[in-house]
């Protein structure tokens, strides 16, 4: 039995484009999740080496999740919890969003010693900072109760 060269060239181009489908609705269900922003991460990559990754962020009750974009999975790729971080420091970077806003450096230091670095929008960081503070009394490591 012989197959034909445009039938397989007809199903590997199906299967690419349903590929590329299905990306494209992973990144638009993550995207529409309540309390998401852009956020770009420094982390070691999939070769062991520390770069810049682009992604989205969620803040939930009491976590903070980041999602890596163009990727397959649908939870993840980093939580934070907020009782683990300590402490956060943000600057100023030079550059601008289109919309002509400021981009921040926000760098958060974790209970047990790692620190996560970020970049992401000023108005991303003003609500990152609003989410922190509205931790319940005792929640973050310092509280004076």
């Amino acid at each position: 039995m012989r197959t034909s060269a445009p039938i397989i060239a007809l199903v590997i181009g199906a299967l690419v484009v349903l590929a590329a489908i299905a990306l494209v609705l992973r990144q638009v269900h993550v995207s529409r999740l309540r309390g998401v922003f852009d956020c770009v991460l420094w982390r070691r990559g999939v070769r062991g080496r520390e770069n810049w990754q682009q992604g989205l962020m969620r803040y939930t009750t009491d976590e903070l999740h980041w999602f890596r974009a163009l990727s397959w999975r649908l939870r993840p790729e980093k939580r934070m919890r907020r009782a683990e971080i300590v402490s956060e420091a943000r600057s100023i970077i030079g550059e601008k969003t289109p919309g002509g806003e400021d981009f921040v450096m926000v760098s958060l230091t974790l209970r047990g010693g790692p620190r996560v670095r970020m970049i992401m929008a000023s108005s991303s960081a003003s609500a990152l900072n609003a989410w922190l503070e509205a931790a319940p009394m005792g929640l973050v490591h310092g509280d004076a109760d």
